[in-house]
């Protein structure tokens, strides 16, 4: 039977309520015909970039949802299906011992919470659920990984960063180069290691992914974006990096994906133990290992 493991999340903070915003709910017909016509890919081409990371298994799912989305109201149904879906076929799998199947599948079904998240803009019980959901797929990927996995929690300004740290599949100790992946402003930090293939855990980089202030899981935990807060983010990152016995503290560099090439910018730039920022549009490695 599959086991689920807690990642001992810190408490969530709800605030009832979404944003009101009179020119989005009055206007919203316009946004659902723009949708109708282009389909969920309406504004940036996101089933394309959460499909990446899942591989060419997961091209059906995409192009399921594709079809399925004629409107904004149909964003999180359409993902969350294929993300019950996804879940019930890792459970089922790990229940037979096709521990592969489980953990591909777990990782596809934790991607597809995540998307299903897109359209709710405040910190309610929804988006509560739909991330804790996500995070309890991860986490079971974590468990059947090829490479080690582990939940992150990074001290910041008395609440935490929340995050995922990655070590190259074999790794037999010493320290390690370490890329921090920073996802865009509509992307989460699941999507930053793929399932097979990842470009930074192959050349032997270890990679710790996060959503940073405003992004994803921290406004859930009362951290929103900001100038001063992407500013200060830095250093904590870099402290929480600098103290593992596993990264080399003279080979640090940041990447940031969309929005987050911003964020990053403003990382690299106000923290002078890192090496570089690489724009991952134009990546040019500072080396391979």
């Amino acid at each position: 039977m599959a086991v689920r493991l807690s990642d001992a999340s810190p408490n969530y903070v709800h605030k009832s309520g979404e944003p009101k915003v009179a020119r989005f709910e009055a206007q919203r017909w316009l946004i659902d015909n723009v949708i109708r016509a282009n389909g969920p890919d309406w504004d940036q081409p996101r089933t394309f970039y959460l499909n990446a990371p899942c591989g060419v298994e997961a091209n059906a799912d995409f192009a399921a949802v594709r079809e399925r989305v004629k409107k904004h109201d149909d964003m999180a149904p359409a993902f969350e299906a294929t993300a019950r879906r996804r879940e019930a076929k890792a459970m089922t799998a790990e229940e037979n011992g096709a521990l592969v199947t489980a953990r591909d599948n777990y990782f596809m079904a934790a991607i597809n919470w995540g998307a299903a998240q897109w359209p709710h803009l405040e910190n309610s019980d929804e988006n509560i659920r739909l991330n804790q959901k996500k995070r309890d797929c991860y986490m079971d990927y974590a468990r059947l990984a090829d490479h080690h996995v582990e939940p992150v929690w990074i001290p910041f300004q008395g609440r935490h960063l929340p995050g995922w740290f990655h070590l190259p599949p074999n790794y037999k100790g010493g320290r390690l180069p370490v890329v921090i992946e920073i996802p865009g402003m509509d992307g989460f930090k699941e999507i930053g290691v793929a399932l097979y293939g990842d470009r930074w855990l192959n050349r032997g980089y270890a990679v710790l992914t996060i959503d940073g202030p405003g992004q994803n899981e921290a406004p859930l935990l009362g951290l929103y974006v900001s100038m001063d807060n992407w500013i200060a983010a830095g250093p904590a990152i870099v402290d929480w990096l600098s103290a593992r016995p596993d990264i080399d503290r003279d080979r640090m560099v940041v990447t940031g994906r969309s929005f987050g090439s911003l964020f990053g910018t403003l990382v690299a730039a106000n923290e002078p133990r890192l090496r570089g920022h690489v724009h991952l549009s134009r990546a040019r490695l500072p080396h391979d290992i």
